[in-house]
Parts: C-alpha cells; structure tokens; sequence
C-alpha cells in the first residue's frame, strides 16, 4: 500500500493520543527529518529525535486535507491543537522515498 496523506496523519495522530511512537516509526524513513519553517529552531534533524518528541503526546491532529498526492509527495493541511489556544492550521510538503516518509516540512499559523 502506497502512503497517503490520510494514512500518514492518522498513524501520527494515534501516535500522538497513545504516546506510542512505535506504528509511526515504521512509516518514516531511517534518515528523517521534520522540518519547521515558521520556527528559528527548525524542527528535527534525526528520527529518534522525532520519535522522542511524539512520546511527549504535544498535540492533537484534525481536520486533514489533501492538496496533492502521489508516491514522491504530499502536500496538505490540518489542524494542530498543543494546548488550551484555539487550534493552528499547519500546511505541510512530504517527501516520500521507497514508500517512507523522508521528509517532513511545515509552516504553522494560527486561526484567527
């Protein structure tokens, strides 16, 4: 089964409710890195790194939409809730290589 944008997200989202990073690790590519465009500390450089972070449970995802998908890419949105604020809308570009997502970049913004 090729990786989709409502696959990746809702493994990540269990992920994030169960503090279990263990079904998301199997998706993301040993080499891994997420990265924040909208932060001065950029986001991950290692898997483990973001492994650990999703142990923290930080937040909850919704609302997952799909701009475009293929088996090299997706790019979409959704809502990120990481505390007592009104939720942030998150736009983000994956990069996929052999069925594995290597890549993770975002921009968050808050909903007004």
């Amino acid at each position: 089964m090729s990786l989709t944008i409502q696959s990746l997200l809702t493994t990540w989202a269990k992920a994030f409710q169960s503090g279990d990073p263990t079904e998301i690790s199997k998706i993301l590519d040993d080499n891994f890195k997420h990265i924040n465009l909208h932060q001065p500390k950029k986001g991950f450089d290692t898997l483990q790194e973001s492994l650990d972070w999703i142990k923290t449970k930080p937040g909850v995802i919704s609302d997952i939409k799909s701009i475009y998908e293929d088996d090299k890419r997706l790019i979409g949105t959704f809502k990120w809730k990481d505390s007592d604020k009104n939720p942030d809308t998150v736009m983000f570009h994956g990069i996929i290589k052999n069925n594995k997502l290597l890549r993770f970049e975002i921009v968050r913004a808050p909903d007004l």
